[in-house]
């Protein structure tokens, strides 16, 4: 996994100030570059080249079924657009599923240095120092995170910043980079938790387990687990999350779910 994550950051930090190609894809929002494709390629021939008969999904280049039961997800530039905007909030998401959802993970912070790692049932570290998420009992506490975007209908935008207002009038204060930074620092404590309206399999598969690891809980915004057996059929679905130690997880659960 490392060797992998490894040839996606270098292919990052080559093309970093250096963008000659950024357009969108199915909408204004979603962004792309070379450096997006250039990492996937770089981090899935890795893969393909270490285990042939894995399974294997990417953001830019789909889903390509194994003959064996663990599938490799990648996000090869996440926060695409902090990248291209020349701000320091991005990195690299690679996971390796198998039945039971993710079995490791790994999320790199290219531009801070910082790597998280995690495997099932042997817990999580940042530059191989355990992790825990805070241990903080009121969402009044903490700095939480609540990421929406002006992709979907009028409605639903209304019903997403009606929810984070909600959220700014019980937490200590705001904040935000919409990428994996924010579920990193979830995961060290940093931040108390967040909310994401959305997200894609390939966002927060490593994010799931190394918050799960580090000792919270990572489920949909209407508290249901997360769900990777569909990655052939409908492997690009919108997911709706929520992640934060239990004790915050619990109370934001509750003041959204009665803000419906």
């Amino acid at each position: 996994m490392l060797a992998a994550v490894d040839a996606g950051a270098e292919v990052l930090k080559r093309y970093k100030g250096r963008l000659r190609d950024v357009r969108t894809k199915h909408d204004h929002v979603n962004v792309v570059t070379e450096a997006d494709v250039g990492s996937e390629r770089a981090i899935m021939e890795v893969i393909a080249s270490a285990f042939p008969g894995h399974s294997r999904l990417g953001e830019e280049t789909g889903y390509v079924k194994g003959r064996e039961a663990l599938t490799w997800i990648v996000d090869p530039l996440d926060g695409t657009s902090n990248y291209a905007a020349g701000i320091p909030w991005y990195g690299v998401l690679v996971a390796v599923l198998d039945e039971h959802g993710p079995l490791e993970g790994c999320m790199d912070l290219v531009d801070a240095g910082d790597r998280y790692l995690a495997a099932r049932g042997q817990g999580a570290t940042r530059n191989g120092r355990p992790i825990h998420v805070s241990e903080a009992k009121d969402l009044e506490e903490v700095l939480f995170v609540h990421m929406t975007e002006s992709a979907g209908d009028q409605k639903r935008i209304e019903l997403e910043c009606s929810l984070m207002a909600r959220t700014i009038g019980r937490i200590r204060n705001l904040r935000g980079t919409n990428c994996l930074v924010d579920l990193a620092y979830v995961a060290d404590g940093r931040f108390g938790g967040c909310v994401n309206h959305h997200t894609s399999l390939w966002d927060i598969a490593a994010p799931h387990l190394i918050i799960q690891e580090a000792g919270g809980i990572f489920t949909t915004i209407t508290g249901e687990e997360i769900s990777y057996g569909n990655l052939e059929g409908d492997p690009d679905m919108e997911i709706q999350v929520l992640a934060a130690p239990e004790v915050l997880h619990r109370q934001m659960l509750a003041l959204l779910n009665t803000t419906r």
